[in-house]
C-alpha cells in the first residue's frame, strides 16, 4: 500500500521547488479567473479608453485634414 504518509518528505531545495511551484499553480489560475470575470467597473474603464482613443483619431484626422488644406492653399 502507497500511501502519502509511507513517502518521504521533501526537504532542502526539493521542498522549496515544490513549494514554489504550487504557488505559481494557484496565482496562475487566481489570474485566470480575474481575468475571465471582468468587474463592471473594469468594463467601464476599457469602454471608455476605447471611447476616448477614437475621439482622439478623429480629432487628429481632422488636424490632419486641416494642416494639408493649408499646405495646399500656400502652394
Amino acid at each position: 500500500m502507497s500511501s502519502e504518509d509511507e513517502r518521504p518528505r521533501m526537504t532542502g531545495d526539493a521542498a522549496w521547488k515544490a513549494h514554489r511551484d504550487e504557488l505559481d499553480r494557484r496565482n496562475a489560475a487566481a489570474k485566470k479567473t480575474a481575468h475571465d470575470h471582468a468587474s463592471a467597473s473594469d468594463v467601464a474603464a476599457l469602454a471608455r479608453e476605447r471611447r476616448l482613443a477614437r475621439a482622439e483619431e478623429a480629432q487628429l484626422v481632422a488636424l490632419n485634414k486641416r494642416i494639408d488644406d493649408e499646405r495646399r492653399e500656400r502652394i
